[in-house]
């Protein structure tokens, strides 16, 4: 009988892939952050009425973390990076996150449409929708190292023992990245200046700690698929 994970266990892993995180990875989220920061500004500027560009910089941040998120990943587990590792690792990320947007979508559209069973039911969809995302987060970094497709089912089973730690930790970071308040709340330019920076900052920090918590979920969920 395999001995059960318990959650200070999996915490400790966590620290110690932390304290892995390449530095050249810390380097590219620090200019991301930069990014970030001024880009929110310009929509701060902006408001009340968004323009084309606010929303073309948002994308193109959110993009630009996939690459810094590949490479880091990749740096932890000492992978080499090739085309068939991203296309593994955005193609299985996709598949964890395509279902989250699809649901938002359709409450958003619910919500414009004024029907509240359409939006009741597209939130339910859209809390069904995160619950993979929660418990699979090693899921794209097994499969990017692997030479066979790694289906969600065996993803899962494999979470056996430390899935409610990957459920918490996943808590943690989702409600410590909403710890600053938003950037629309204020009216004062150095208070926005304020948000803008310490948002990036907690954004930063949050990636760092996602990353860490999937590396650490790889490495029990290809442990346990091996004793088993």
């Amino acid at each position: 009988m395999r001995p059960r994970i318990h959650w200070q266990t999996f915490t400790q892993a966590v620290v110690a892939e932390v304290r892995t995180f390449p530095r050249e990875g810390l380097i590219w989220l620090g200019a991301w952050a930069f990014l970030s920061a001024v880009a929110d500004l310009i929509s701060w500027w902006h408001r009340p009425v968004y323009q084309i560009e606010d929303f073309v910089l948002a994308v193109a941040l959110t993009l630009g973390l996939a690459p810094i998120s590949f490479f880091s990943a990749s740096s932890m587990v000492e992978a080499p990076m090739t085309w068939r590792k991203a296309v593994r690792f955005f193609g299985t990320g996709a598949a964890l996150f395509i279902p989250i947007l699809l649901a938002f979508a359709l409450m958003l559209l619910a919500v414009k449409l004024k029907v509240q069973w359409a939006v009741l039911a597209a939130a339910l969809l859209l809390f069904v929708s995160l619950a993979p995302i929660t418990i699979l987060p090693g899921w794209p970094i097994w499969q990017m190292t692997s030479v066979r497709l790694i289906g969600p089912m065996e993803a899962f089973w494999a979470t056996k023992g430390f899935r409610w730690s990957l459920f918490g930790a996943s808590l943690f970071v989702s409600a410590f990245n909403r710890t600053m308040p938003r950037i629309s709340s204020t009216n004062d330019f150095l208070a926005a200046c304020i948000i803008a920076v310490g948002s990036s900052l907690v954004a930063c920090l949050t990636t760092v700690v996602g990353l860490s918590i999937a590396v650490a979920a790889y490495r029990k969920m290809y442990a346990t698929s091996v004793q088993t």
